[in-house]
């Protein structure tokens, strides 16, 4: 008797779940002539057109590609609406667009068109260059006692959506502390079917001040007033294949050239390997990146995948021959609550352990660094990290300013701010004939941070962190951690 009541309870409680899961939601949607109405979550609706508005140069089929239904199918409009909320997610992460929506609007007979409404931006910018030309901001501020010798400035000319296809053409004039000139262009569609990419670089470097060993965990620097330390040239063209919406893989060759003088040859004569001033190589590279993330710039849920495998070193030259190759996974958790965390881990390896310095693999650029240790410099041909981060988000809004600046890419400025504690590992080999004291060791940092998200996606931080050394430090940085 107690077993069949237990049996019956349990399938009460069962049936009761189902039929809470079944319960109809009530959404919104347009009519043809722009007003709304309810509808059912459990109506079934066909798909009978699309069209999109706002594209003021954007072409039409660059943002439908972006779409993952198609004309004639049908969807509970439940089902509907979770896709397009998704579409549009994946609309704005072109990185073209300020915002992008996508509306329901119910015709006769149960069929529906689909809107996608987006505001585009400003896509032509002379982008002044004025930075340090440290690897980070805080080896500038603390280790080079913030010389303002040490800046770079020119002008790089970007246009983003050259035609109204999510072409960019980047054109870069530096001077200063180091002088650069680049080309870029990339066209992320070549074929009907939108699968098939293309990008080319070509780039010219000099330098007056250059790093030409490392120790005590910082790089050393010579400068000097006539003549040339290094001379870089470099060419490179990738080819890339998207067989769906989150998967891409890139197929790439190049060619270096770097000459140095000979004061840094003699001073590392490992700098290029035994004494050499020129190195000449072609490489070849494949990768292969799952991203499924909702923002890409600053992604709070999702996950990111990607491998490289790089061949420098074709046996046309006998200068170099290196493999080398990243992994990385991210995992991103929505928490509830405005709670979310993330989880980074990434290793890099390469071969053989005997490297030229130049080309030698490192911590402490750009991402890629314990935080914590931000300062250091952690040269290893294999190295591990694994970053952490939870957040609570404090405050998200959109503030109008169309009334000062009257243009509709700056119609609205975005802000968010998120509040975090991190805790970050990592470990490194050390390379043959190096001394560091952060090698076969354990990295480790944590602290408290507060990041500052806005429009273009700019990524504010400020973090305060503790590390194993015993040290503290307050320390700026831009873009998102993980």
């Amino acid at each position: 008797m107690v077993r069949r009541a237990f049996a019956f309870s349990l399938i009460l409680f069962v049936h009761t779940i189902n039929c809470k899961a079944q319960t109809p939601v009530i959404y919104k949607v347009f009519t043809p002539a722009g007003d709304t109405i309810l509808i059912d979550s459990m109506r079934s609706v066909i798909i009978d057109n699309f069209f999109v508005t706002g594209n003021k140069k954007t072409h039409e089929g660059y943002i439908l590609r972006e779409l993952s239904v198609k004309k004639g199918e049908s969807f509970l409009f439940k089902d509907l609406r979770k896709l397009l909320d998704r579409d549009a997610q994946k609309i704005f992460n072109l990185r073209i667009f300020e915002e992008s929506h996508t509306n329901v609007i119910l015709k006769e007979n149960d069929l529906v068109d689909i809107e996608v409404k987006v505001r585009e931006r400003w896509y032509l910018w002379p982008i002044p260059i004025f930075r340090i030309a440290d690897r980070n901001f805080n080896a500038w501020w603390s280790t080079r006692e913030r010389d303002l010798s040490r800046l770079l400035y020119g002008v790089t000319l970007d246009h983003s959506n050259i035609r109204g296809r999510g072409e960019r053409l980047r054109l870069t004039a530096q001077f200063g502390f180091t002088r650069n000139f680049q080309l870029f262009y990339s066209k992320p569609y070549i074929d009907k079917e939108r699968k098939y990419g293309f990008a080319a670089l070509f780039g010219f470097t000099e330098f007056k001040n250059l790093a030409y060993q490392s120790r005590n965990d910082e790089f050393d620097f010579l400068s000097i007033d006539k003549g040339l330390l290094r001379e870089a040239y470099s060419a490179a063209v990738a080819f890339n294949y998207r067989p769906n919406f989150f998967t891409r893989h890139g197929l790439s060759l190049g060619y270096l050239h770097n000459n140095i003088a000979d004061t840094i040859a003699v001073l590392n004569p490992e700098y290029l390997l035994d004494g050499r001033r020129k190195q000449q190589a072609f490489w070849v590279g494949y990768s292969v990146i799952y991203d499924n993330r909702d923002l890409v710039y600053y992604p709070l849920k999702g996950t990111y995948f990607s491998f490289v495998l790089n061949r420098t070193g074709m046996g046309i030259y006998n200068d170099v021959g290196i493999w080398s190759t990243e992994a990385r996974f991210t995992k991103l958790f929505d928490l509830g609550k405005n709670f979310y965390y993330a989880s980074h881990f990434q290793v890099n390896a390469s071969a053989p352990f005997r490297q030229p310095f130049i080309n030698q693999q490192r911590m402490g650029f750009f991402e890629n660094f314990v935080r914590g240790y931000e300062l250091s410099v952690v040269e290893g041909p294999i190295w591990l990290l694994n970053r952490n981060t939870i957040r609570k988000r404090l405050f998200k809004d959109a503030f109008r300013i169309r009334n000062f600046t009257k243009m509709d890419q700056f119609a609205s400025l975005p802000l968010g701010l998120y509040l975090g504690a991190f805790i970050d590992i990592g470990w490194a080999e050390k390379y043959p004939n190096t001394d560091s004291r952060f090698n076969n060791t354990l990295l480790l940092g944590t602290g408290l941070g507060l990041d500052i998200v806005t429009f273009y996606d700019i990524v504010i931080r400020l973090e305060y962190s503790y590390n194993l050394e015993k040290e503290t430090n307050f320390f700026l940085n831009v873009r998102a951690a993980i």
